[in-house]
């Protein structure tokens, strides 16, 4: 039986392979077709390393700390490996994938009828499929009939990715000390606000009124999402702190609201985006 790479090494390679499949995903996507089967040709190499991406995660998190047992190391099923992580890891994978299919289905980031199970485990055990054989189904799903096949949306993809990049995550955050657990999908989109709007947006509003940071005040800056979080901005004896999560019930004066002006700035920058900085 092969021996497991280090879990830095291992979850650096799972995280490089994960980044270009999405870098492929966003060249190439899958294109409509009245033919289901050519589709499913087009999506075939994605569904196949999303299956093996998510199942070599969860055993390199799994042997961390010997909960994989010789009868699951070489079966491919996701939902029997999810079952067996610790409690606290399994919180973790749990909150964050309620928290993108919550946040991606109020955005309207997908169409209804193609979003996948609210819950993880009901979303793996639907990847498995009859008797278990999902991933192996897909493989081979271009030669053999599809009778077993799952059948899988652009937002089933996406979601499996969402699941692929927080198991990575709980393999960092287990193998080093210090090391944060996974962040959210919507804590991410507020780094990247952070870093695609309100950094310069800040450095500009400095240079042109000097009094700017100086006026005590808290200032709306995005929301609310689906938890009725906001992006706001307090500001306090010539310093400000940013924050994400529920407004403060009392403020006084009453929050200023300038989503408004974020908005045209987002306009903008649509025009010329920037991509953020790449995080661990």
């Amino acid at each position: 039986m092969n021996a497991f790479q280090e879990p830095f090494d291992a979850a650096s390679w799972l995280e490089l392979a994960l980044k270009v499949e999405r870098e492929k995903w966003e060249r190439r996507p899958v294109r409509d077709d009245l033919v289901a089967g050519y589709m499913s040709a087009q999506a075939w190499g994605y569904v196949v390393a999303g299956y093996s991406l998510a199942e070599q995660a969860l055993k390199c998190l799994l042997n961390l700390d010997g909960r994989l047992p010789d009868t699951l190391r070489y079966k491919h099923a996701l939902r029997p490996l999810s079952d067996r992580l610790r409690a606290a890891d399994r919180k973790i994978l749990n909150h964050n994938y309620d928290d993108y299919h919550l946040a991606t289905k109020a955005n309207g980031v997908f169409a209804p009828a193609s979003l996948p199970p609210s819950s993880v485990e009901d979303f793996l055990a639907t990847l498995d499929g009859p008797e278990d054989r999902g991933s192996i189904a897909w493989r081979y799903s271009l030669t053999e009939l599809p009778s077993d096949v799952p059948q899988l949306s652009d937002a089933y993809l996406e979601h499996l990715r969402e699941v692929i990049g927080c198991v990575i995550g709980l393999v960092r955050h287990r193998d080093r000390e210090g090391f944060p657990p996974p962040l959210s999908y919507s804590v991410r989109r507020f780094h990247d606000r952070q870093y695609l709007v309100y950094q310069d947006w800040m450095d500009n509003a400095r240079r042109a009124d000097s009094t700017w940071m100086k006026r005590d005040r808290l200032e709306i800056w995005w929301g609310p999402d689906y938890k009725t979080r906001y992006d706001y901005c307090r500001f306090t004896a010539g310093s400000a702190r940013l924050s994400f999560g529920v407004l403060p019930q009392e403020t006084n004066p009453p929050p200023e609201d300038m989503r408004g002006e974020i908005r045209e700035i987002l306009r903008s920058q649509a025009a010329r985006p920037r991509q953020p900085k790449d995080r661990p």
